[in-house]
């Protein structure tokens, strides 16, 4: 009887890029594609945000994506997702983050439908702390909402991707007549005059969030007048 031999699978190529091995991709927007990873000494797990290639040479994306990261590192709250290190290798750039290991909010409410009150207070009460701590600091985020909001395993809410935040007073880098966020939660004021927003459209985006956790949808959808 012939035995039929089995070709060796070929090993599982490993990308480490300054000490962070990547494990996998856990997400992927418009911007930028987020990763998993592991630091090789630390083995401390991370979340990697590349900007993603087809931007990379697109004026004044770059930019905006840096702009991120220094928005974020000054921003050292409980609920809000920690920048630890920015990586830039050759054309490629990386920020480094906090991995949380929990769920997406808009993920909880496709799962469970309508949240109960008292875990909703809960985590309007995270989402609210950070946002006003944020505010002090003089940044607005521009584009709360469920999916950029993650929960971890003991309920504690924090927010994520503040790619698209300004700081009051600062040059906006959104180009003329672009308006940047997300439809259903942007305040008329965000909709009418994006370049002209402060602190309250934050604070509308943060109402539309609680009034989907307890209903299960939004107020208003993004085709509305």
């Amino acid at each position: 009887m012939t035995q039929k031999t089995q070709k060796n699978k070929s090993p599982k190529k490993i990308v480490i890029i300054a000490n962070y091995r990547i494990i996998s991709k856990i997400g992927e927007g418009g911007m930028s594609k987020v990763y998993l990873a592991q630091h090789e000494i630390l083995k401390r797990k991370v979340a990697l945000k590349m900007l993603s290639s087809h931007l990379t040479k697109t004026p004044g994306f770059k930019e905006r994506f840096l702009k991120e990261g220094l928005a974020q590192a000054q921003l050292k709250h409980p609920n809000i997702v920690q920048l630890t290190d920015c990586i830039e290798k050759g054309n490629i750039t990386f920020l480094v983050m906090d991995y949380i290991d929990g769920m997406a909010l808009d993920e909880i409410i496709i799962k469970e439908g309508i949240i109960e009150t008292s875990r909703a207070i809960s985590i309007m009460k995270d989402i609210l702390d950070a946002i006003n701590y944020a505010h002090t600091r003089k940044v607005i985020h521009r584009d709360i909402k469920p999916s950029n909001i993650i929960i971890d395993k003991y309920g504690k809410a924090s927010i994520l991707d503040f790619g698209i935040s300004i700081m009051m007073g600062e040059k906006r880098l959104t180009s003329a007549g672009t308006n940047i966020g997300t439809s259903c939660y942007m305040s008329p004021e965000h909709v009418i005059n994006p370049k002209e927003i402060d602190h309250r459209s934050d604070v509308y985006a943060i109402g539309v969030v609680f009034y989907e956790m307890l209903t299960g949808k939004v107020p208003f959808d993004g085709d509305t007048d």
